[in-house]
């Protein structure tokens, strides 16, 4: 085998198996580019759209982070 391989493909098989939980963050060009391509890593995930908070939410949580 003389691929490199790459990170979705090494999680796939722990994600298929349930043995592994995952969070990640990408634009929607990303997730376009690299996860609905693959259909048995977009199985595995699950889109949750989040948008830009606004000034007043943004000071909301940096007053709550620190």
């Amino acid at each position: 085998m003389g691929g490199v391989m790459d990170a979705g493909n090494l999680l796939k098989p722990a994600l298929a198996r349930g043995e592994l939980q995952c969070l990640g963050t990408t634009t929607l060009d990303e997730y376009r580019q690299h996860i609905e391509k693959d259909a048995a890593l977009e199985r595995r995930f699950q889109p949750v759209m989040v948008g830009e908070p606004s000034v007043e939410e943004t000071i909301e949580i940096f007053t709550g982070v620190m």
